[in-house]
């Protein structure tokens, strides 16, 4: 797992570049969402084991760390020798984000972890960061021998100054076009806005930037707070709600009977 420490007056940036894999690459790539999926899905399934063992013991029981999934993990693979074909530090990956999940829903704060399927989940695949770069429009990626076409010249941007990615992973939409996500370290320290840290009362100047960012002429910057998992949320309530309207109607169709509406 990727750790670090961000130095003061940064923050990281994420980054999102399409990626045109050929008929090899696609094929190494698929079959590595697949093992994710199934690495995944084996961890919660260990979870789950013990979270029913354990589960009227001490909290901190009722769910495997890092070491010992880990540990698990490496007989399975001397059992299952296709596991070998997705590199250790993505499946180690994939075992940390259930984890963090399981830690979430002990403290409230997320639903239960479910189970992956190849028609509801989405395909990613994360990658070992030290092993990943750029050089001008290709991208290298642990597992490939061969270097995947990018859609931009990416030396210059991404090459300078030597730096280190963070995050990285390779997603497919629903269209089937091919994405490659890493974030980079950016020197400028935001703020983000509030009451409490507005100046003085002072003539200062302000700029409205596109990326919701507030620029003041004393040097001042000022980040909007992110609103996407708040907004996220309110789209999955209504879809819902629009759900349990549609079942409503129907149920009244055949009963005859309106009881009351949403």
């Amino acid at each position: 797992m990727q750790t670090y420490n961000k130095p003061k007056g940064t923050y990281l940036k994420g980054y999102k570049i399409q990626i045109f894999p050929n008929e090899y690459q696609k094929a190494y790539i698929e079959r590595c969402f697949e093992l994710v999926r199934y690495v995944w899905n084996w961890a919660l399934e260990k979870e789950e084991t013990n979270y029913q063992l354990y589960k009227d013991e001490l909290s901190e029981y009722n769910f495997l760390n890092d070491k010992e999934l880990l540990n698990l993990y490496k007989e399975e693979k001397k059992n299952n020798v296709f596991l070998d074909y997705l590199d250790y530090e993505s499946a180690r990956r994939v075992i940390r984000n259930l984890i963090n999940s399981y830690e979430d829903f002990f403290k409230g704060n997320s639903r239960y972890p479910k189970f992956k399927s190849r028609k509801r989940s989405k395909n990613y695949l994360p990658l070992r960061y030290d092993t990943t770069y750029f050089s001008y429009n290709t991208l290298k990626i642990p597992g490939l021998t061969t270097k995947i076409l990018t859609n931009q010249n990416t030396d210059y941007k991404c090459q300078k100054d030597n730096p280190t990615y963070y995050n990285c992973k390779i997603t497919k939409d629903n269209l089937g076009n091919y994405w490659f996500h890493y974030s980079l370290l950016t020197n400028v320290n935001y703020t983000y806005f509030s009451e409490n840290n507005i100046p003085p009362s002072e003539a200062i100047g302000i700029d409205l930037n596109v990326d919701n960012t507030i620029v003041c002429s004393d040097g001042s910057i000022y980040k909007k707070p992110n609103l996407d998992k708040i907004n996220k949320r309110i789209k999955r309530f209504h879809r819902a709600m629009m759900k349990d309207k549609k079942s409503l109607t129907k149920k009244t169709e055949r009963t005859g009977e309106n009881q009351f509406s949403i």
